[in-house]
């Protein structure tokens, strides 16, 4: 039923560029299974056997195992069955993975959000429905509500034209429908509708709509240089939306090499719930990490004479995990000696830039919660992050913790009062 005409609309699935996380990450091969499983269900009903009736179901259920996905196919199965059968006859192939999943959902689901803004769902879904277009060319939002355009018209003058709008067709877009209405109200404060993962999703459900409007369409000669024009325009957009894609895990792969390598220094004594990045590794824990890496080996980490090559974003988060990983401890006894510099600001943004020697700095200020304190080791900026500090003492004691790196530690204070800065061990 897709026909050789649907080849021009599945090239650019293989290389989706706009839905790079469904390709690239392999966290989400669960969800791209599903709608495969999916996808396998409806080509079996084709069929037309009551073997390819278990087949379908045995599909679905089987899909429910990696994700949700397979539900909206069952329940457009159903619609089209209903529709094309007008009985309940055969419903046990859809009633099947449906109650099974019902029954999961009273077991197992647990609610992890509310309140979800209903006013914003019809927008979101349209924006969703939009960029799912606009991907099938590795385009964004904007060139994709045009696509959209285009789509509906071509679907549109099927169904009116040509009578297209078949039991199959109905069940299809009451799959589409659910997809972008479910992500809407239950995800739109979590994510954004240009979201890779619900560009593939809608890309490939904007497919299987096409290519089942077209039915039995005949196909000249033609068509066939305008059908692969698009395709390949297709194929170059997404192709280079991919690189993008790859460029974002690269990135997120530098940071958490370093940061792991950070982690490294820290060793037994970092805070079991330290989190290395909130941005491209929020479910790397330093205490699971600690225990799986026991367990299973290290994975690959920087070194410190490694750290100090990266580029300086990546340097700046290993620095970052260092200092919330308690690297630099704060506070206990104060020595007094000589070595001390004043820093008298003239501006209430005036700073001062000093090496923090291994026994320590001690920071004297008549009012220390008016100052900020950054800390920097291996970048060459500081981390925008100041240092929490402890309240109730005019001086502070500020000692790196000894581990394998001979990279020092740099101190900035920004303060506007006059503040004086002793090694420890120095008269302050």
């Amino acid at each position: 039923r897709i026909g050789l005409a649907a080849l021009a609309l599945v090239v650019p699935l293989a290389f989706s560029g706009t839905g790079w996380e469904y390709e690239l990450e392999g966290v989400n091969f669960g969800f791209t299974l599903s709608i495969a499983l999916g996808i396998g269900a409806l080509l079996a009903l084709d069929m037309g056997k009551r073997r390819a009736d278990v087949l379908a179901c045995a599909l679905l259920t089987l899909g429910l195992l990696f994700s949700e996905l397979a539900v909206l196919f069952a329940i457009g199965i159903a619609v089209g069955q209903l529709i094309a059968d007008r009985s309940f006859r055969r419903a046990w192939l859809w009633l099947v993975p449906l109650v099974l999943y019902r029954a999961w959902w009273l077991a197992y689901h647990t609610q992890i959000q509310s309140g979800y803004d209903w006013g914003r769902a019809p927008k979101f879904a349209a924006d969703m429905v939009a960029s799912a277009a606009g991907g099938l060319f590795g385009q964004g939002l904007q060139p994709g509500r045009l696509i959209l355009l285009a789509i509906l018209g071509l679907v549109g003058w099927r169904i009116v034209r040509h009578r297209a709008l078949t039991p199959r067709l109905i069940g299809l877009l009451v799959t589409a429908v659910a997809f972008w209405l479910s992500v809407s109200v239950t995800r739109d404060q979590l994510n954004h509708p240009r979201a890779s993962l619900y560009v593939y999703t809608g890309a490939i459900l904007l497919v299987l709509v096409i290519t089942e409007s077209l039915g039995a369409a005949r196909m000249t000669r033609a068509m066939w240089p305008v059908l692969g024009g698009l395709a390949l325009i297709a194929l170059i957009g997404n192709i280079h939306a991919l690189t993008g894609g790859e460029a974002y895990l690269r990135t997120a792969s530098d940071n958490a090499r370093a940061e792991l390598g950070a982690l490294r220094l820290l060793g037994p004594a970092a805070p079991p719930s330290l989190i290395m990045d909130y941005h491209y590794a929020p479910q790397l824990i330093a205490g699971p990490y600690q225990a799986a890496a026991r367990d299973l080996g290290p994975a690959p980490t920087d070194t410190p004479a490694q750290l100090i090559t990266r580029p300086e974003p990546v340097r700046l988060a290993a620095d970052d995990v260092l200092v919330r990983g308690g690297e630099l401890h704060l506070g206990g006894t104060v020595t007094a000696g000589r070595s001390c510099v004043i820093f008298t600001p003239t501006a209430t943004d005036d700073h001062i830039d000093i090496l923090i020697p291994p026994a320590g700095l001690i920071v004297r200020a008549p009012a220390p919660s008016r100052a900020t304190l950054r800390a920097r080791r291996f970048a060459t900026g500081f981390d925008p992050s100041p240092l929490t500090l402890p309240t109730g003492s005019p001086r502070l004691l500020i000692r790196p913790k000894p581990d394998e790196a001979t990279v020092p530690w740099h101190l900035q204070v920004t303060s506007p009062q006059v503040t004086r800065i002793c090694a420890a061990g120095a008269r302050s």
